[in-house]
């Protein structure tokens, strides 16, 4: 048995362990013939996918550990999506209820997967002042606003902004080195107003 086969084994195994053996090899053929390749397809599978070899309590079962559970890998993600040059923090299963995190640096995975999305933010800010790089366009509005507003880091002049694009115009504006971005500043200050800050 390959390697994939034994690691998709065991993922059953974990959610069904009285599952005879029978039905365990039965159910591992069918997930080869419609193509698992990776631990990750798992989260994939569809109920009608298995219910010819399980019960559809087991069948539920399978694919509600499958899809919250979190299988990637550095190789599965690079391999999946291009990655930016930039540092970018990776979220690992849903949005809002991730509990994983990766770190890519220069189009490679370098960090993960990890637990903490705490530490996965201070790491990926980390990489932006230890290699003194500036946050990518498209991004930096949101970068410095959790970098001033949660991170607490915050110089009265200077940014990691080199450019910035407008919401209104859409066009690319370049930075002067000694200012703080207006939108940034503006809603920090909406924001003390409110006393949310």
């Amino acid at each position: 048995m390959s390697a994939l086969m034994e690691d998709i084994r065991e993922a059953v195994l974990a959610v069904l362990p009285s599952l005879p053996e029978d039905k365990v090899q039965s159910l591992l053929n069918k997930l080869a013939s419609i193509g698992v390749e990776s631990k990750s397809d798992l989260q994939f599978i569809k109920e009608e996918d298995l219910l010819a070899n399980i019960t559809p309590i087991q069948c539920r079962r399978l694919l509600n550990a499958w899809q919250t559970q979190v299988f990637s890998t550095a190789a599965d993600v690079e391999r999946t999506k291009p990655l930016p040059e930039s540092p970018r923090l990776i979220v690992l299963g849903d949005v809002l209820t991730a509990t994983n995190w990766m770190l890519s640096i220069e189009g490679q995975v370098t960090v993960g997967p990890h637990q903490n999305i705490v530490a996965g933010m201070a790491a990926l800010f980390s990489c932006y002042y230890v290699f003194n790089l500036v946050y990518q366009e498209e991004a930096s509005s949101t970068l410095e606003f959790i970098q001033r507003c949660f991170i607490g880091i915050n110089p009265t002049s200077g940014t990691k902004m080199t450019k910035w694009i407008s919401p209104r115009s859409g066009k690319v504006h370049e930075k002067r080195n000694n200012s703080v971005s207006l939108h940034v500043s503006a809603l920090l200050k909406r924001l003390m107003d409110f006393e949310w800050l």
